[in-house]
């Protein structure tokens, strides 16, 4: 998405502070909406250009208007005008069209738009008023581009909280391989009657739990974008259930009922975020229905549910299949049924106080729309609300191995090229595939890695390399060891790998995963496959 430099001067009364833009050149919207605004008086106005490379539908929420200009519009940019009302309900449509060509923008775009405007001599100079009219008409008025600024501005918050957050989660899941590695190593050392060892296995447990830590900060704040992973929708929820009850005031007690058992019956298609800013909307709508000073209950309930093919064909039902059901209900003050049909209206809110912006069921209709799943309500007044929120489930995904499945510890005599860009690691890494009888060279820098294996391909059996390292990363050193030897065997070693990731390795050629820290059991298993 292409950002103009922002426009020094006041938005006037009901004007938009960020105006998405399609058609014509960056140039030519900046001469025109330079009208927008008064020299000597305080705020900006940002333009966003949007083309095919920059469509981003999730950042579409954020814009209080869509200017366009019919005439430049590219083939792309006027299939997804339509798509702009679905995307946007809360922002008014503009469309500049030149006089010849306003029957044919009205036959094929009528609804999609909320006001054309002529392109006649000078019209120019009335298009800044004109939008500030499409502004105020179309209801949402100055209060709603306030809060959509403010949901912007949260959500940018939200994105680099997630951000730094994976970052730290990656280091510390570095130090806790350094920990789990020579633990293991301690314990192979030991004779199996030294009273050392039991303390040494509590540490393998606490460190297990650690790791499972590790892994759901990775799935919250993971932000990738272009397409949806196989997550396991409990794992998240389970998560995001403990940090809600800090951010939840005392007053009102927290009930869930998870079910994670079996291990994956809850894999979604989705983005693992998605799940966490459905189920803080929808707790964040039954605490203000409470009230933050009131006593009252919110309950989290998550189970499987099957939709049988008896209600296909009924309005509103979801298609036939299984399901992740999450339930939040609350006992607060209800939603009379007089407003039932305005509760996605993206101004609606039942809240009398100025404390709700009244976005969260519109957000949480879209996300769950996105995800091909439903949304259902029941409230009464005076007895409290019960939201449902379906997501389909997809057939469960096991491409890492980071669990131990029992047997024996396999052991080997072959050449291994072990590369990770900490030190320590590669230290731990020669150490356990030594311990497994293999022979390791062991490298901190891919660069110097690589100039080895190209040096003398032939005097490697394996590659096990870690996938996020400076310089040259795991897939490109991957991609280059298969260009020298397309037959060699390559492991790679993730904390935080997504599936869409793991599946492009897979067909470049990898032919195994492991999860850090490393289980020196899994390890060993995992070199096996990859070379017999």
């Amino acid at each position: 998405m292409t950002v103009l430099p922002a426009l020094s001067g006041s938005c006037r009364v009901h004007a938009p502070q960020r105006i998405l833009l399609m058609g014509r050149d960056l140039d030519q919207w900046r001469m025109i909406l330079a009208h927008f605004t008064q020299p000597g008086e305080k705020g900006d106005l940002s333009l966003f250009h949007v083309d095919e490379k920059s469509w981003n539908e999730e950042d579409l929420r954020t814009f209080q208007v869509a200017l366009l200009d019919y005439e430049t519009l590219s083939p792309f940019q006027l299939r997804m005008v339509p798509a702009l009302k679905q995307k946007m309900p809360h922002a008014p449509v503009l469309m500049c069209v030149a006089t010849q060509n306003v029957d044919r923008v009205l036959g094929s775009f009528g609804n999609a738009l909320d006001d054309w405007v002529i392109k006649d001599k000078g019209y120019e100079r009335l298009l800044p008023e004109r939008i500030r009219w499409v502004c105020r008409k179309t209801v949402k008025g100055q209060d709603f581009l306030n809060q959509s600024l403010q949901f912007f501005q949260e959500a940018q918050r939200m994105q680099a909280l997630g951000i730094f957050a994976s970052g730290i989660a990656h280091d510390f899941n570095n130090v806790l391989s350094m920990i789990f590695g020579h633990t293991q190593m301690a314990l192979m050392a030991l004779p199996q009657d030294s009273p050392v060892r039991s303390h040494l296995a509590q540490s393998l447990t606490a460190g297990n739990r650690a790791k499972e830590l590790v892994k759901e900060i990775f799935t919250i704040s993971r932000h990738e974008k272009g397409g949806a992973q196989k997550v396991q929708a409990g794992m998240v929820i389970k998560e995001a259930v403990k940090f809600l009850k800090a951010a939840i005031p005392s007053t009102i007690n927290i009930h869930q009922n998870l079910k994670l058992q079996p291990t994956g019956w809850d894999t979604v298609l989705c983005d693992a975020s998605h799940i966490y800013q459905i189920l803080l909307n929808l707790c964040t709508n039954a605490v203000n229905a409470i009230g933050s000073d009131q006593y009252g209950s919110l309950t989290i309930e998550f189970f499987p549910h099957e939709v049988s093919p008896q209600g296909e064909g009924t309005p509103g039902s979801p298609a036939p299949g299984r399901y992740a059901a999450l339930k939040v209900s609350d006992d607060g003050r209800g939603i009379p049924g007089e407003l039932m049909n305005r509760i996605f209206d993206p101004q609606f809110t039942t809240m009398d106080d100025g404390k709700s912006a009244g976005m969260g069921l519109t957000i949480v209709k879209e996300l769950v729309e996105e995800h091909k799943g439903s949304i259902s309500i029941q409230s009464q007044v005076g007895r409290g609300t019960v939201v449902t929120v379906l997501l389909p489930c997809v057939a469960m995904m096991s491409s890492v191995r980071a669990s131990d499945d029992g047997g024996s510890i396999p052991t080997g005599t072959e050449r291994v090229l072990f590369v990770d860009d900490e030190e320590m690691l590669v230290q731990v890494g020669e150490l356990m595939l030594r311990k497994l009888g293999y022979e390791v060279a062991g490298f901190g820098d891919s660069r110097e890695a690589l100039k080895t294996f190209e040096a003398e391909p032939e005097a490697f059996d394996l590659v096990l390399t870690d996938l996020t390292m400076p310089n040259l990363s795991g897939f490109d050193l991957v991609r280059k060891c298969l260009e020298v030897r397309p037959d060699l065997p390559i492991i790679v070693c993730t904390g935080c790998g997504d599936s869409g990731t793991l599946e492009r390795l897979k067909e470049a050629g990898v032919r195994g995963f492991l999860r850090k820290p490393f289980i020196i059991k899994l390890m060993a298993q995992t070199i096996r496959e990859a070379l017999d």
